[in-house]
């Protein structure tokens, strides 16, 4: 757990660098090409849906960013949408729920 932890914030703490440069093209491409803490060739596919699950966290605690997706929603391309739909499949199925199930 520790070394999950280190490596979220070792994560955010560059993720937060290139915000500051204000460089958002440059964060975006830094996550997603983002596999894991260190140079380590494994991918942390737990890690990366952590980073994942804490921005849906960001944008759903802001009534603002909420109020905003509707319109923002075109940025969001069919295969974006066809992976989130999978993924919340998963999870509904890993709960034994329907998705869509959970408050937003």
């Amino acid at each position: 757990m520790h070394r999950r932890l280190a490596w979220i914030l070792w994560a955010a703490e560059g993720a937060r660098r290139m915000a500051w440069s204000g460089n958002y093209e440059a964060l975006r491409q830094y996550l997603r090409d983002f596999t894991n803490i260190g140079g380590d060739p494994a991918y942390d596919t737990h890690g990366i849906l952590m980073l994942l699950l804490a921005l849906a966290d960001n944008l759903r605690a802001s009534p603002a960013a909420v109020a905003d997706l509707p319109e923002l929603a075109e940025t969001i391309t069919p295969e974006h949408a066809a992976f989130l739909e999978k993924l919340s499949r998963w999870a509904a199925e890993a709960r034994h729920t329907e998705p869509g199930d959970a408050a937003v």
